[in-house]
């Protein structure tokens, strides 16, 4: 039952970064680029979240049917480095919200554009 929320809160997070990200950027783009952190911060962790229970379930359901025990504890240290990846890219994109970033250069031609089209404004060259 829990990772039917956790899915449907993956789900509302994921059409969220659809709606903001530009045509022709990819989701890694959006997040990269996002001055939103609440939804790539949401959408990453359930994605980690579900991806983790995924290893989980082969780790165990392998190691069971394979009869080797060292492959429950091998899918936990994967979902430990998938989390620890997760945490320093969320640090990341964090951080750099904190201290300043500038946008992407599509984002920053667009509004050029936008901005030389007007006719009110000056060029002052």
């Amino acid at each position: 039952m829990l990772r039917q929320f956790e899915f449907y809160s993956w789900r509302v997070s994921y059409r969220e970064l659809l709606s903001q990200k530009d045509p022709g950027e990819s989701i890694w783009d959006e997040i990269v680029g996002s001055k939103d952190p609440i939804v790539f911060t949401v959408f990453l962790e359930d994605s980690v979240a579900l991806v983790g229970t995924a290893l989980a379930f082969v780790g165990i359901f392998l190691g069971h049917m394979l009869d080797k025990q060292y492959l429950d504890p091998i899918a936990s240290i994967l979902i430990g480095f998938l989390l620890t990846g997760v945490a320093l890219l969320l640090r990341r994109e964090s951080g750099a919200l904190l201290v300043g970033e500038r946008t992407n250069r599509a984002r920053i031609e667009r509004i050029r554009r936008i901005i030389q089209a007007e006719p009110s404004v000056e060029t002052g060259r």
